[in-house]
């Protein structure tokens, strides 16, 4: 996986990973973010250098109490299904973003 300091390398290294499947598209979301999809359901982005995913409100409000994220504010309004994932660690990242795919096929 890419080196820990880059988050745009660790996000385009997680996008390889999705590369030849037909269910996921790289597309664009707020400000331009680079966005995943997975059968129309959005869920990862990197927004700002930031790795955000989309998981079930209860298990962001999980991880934000563990101190490993925070809620994405978009326009202002908190998101409780949208967590911004806390640091640079490429492992994690991946482990986050596997979870998100989950969440949007389930």
């Amino acid at each position: 996986m890419a080196g820990s300091d880059d988050p745009a390398a660790i996000f385009r290294s997680l996008t390889s990973r999705f590369s030849g499947r037909l269910d996921v598209k790289l597309t664009s979301g707020p400000d331009d973010a680079p966005l995943l999809k997975a059968s129309g359901q959005s869920f990862a982005m990197l927004h700002g250098g930031e790795l955000v995913v989309r998981l079930h409100p209860a298990r962001c409000a999980e991880l934000v109490d563990a101190g490993k994220g925070r809620l994405f504010v978009h326009e202002g309004q908190p998101q409780p299904d949208w967590l911004v994932v806390e640091g640079l660690d490429a492992a994690e990242w991946k482990g986050h973003t596997m979870e998100a795919l989950g969440f949007a096929k389930g």
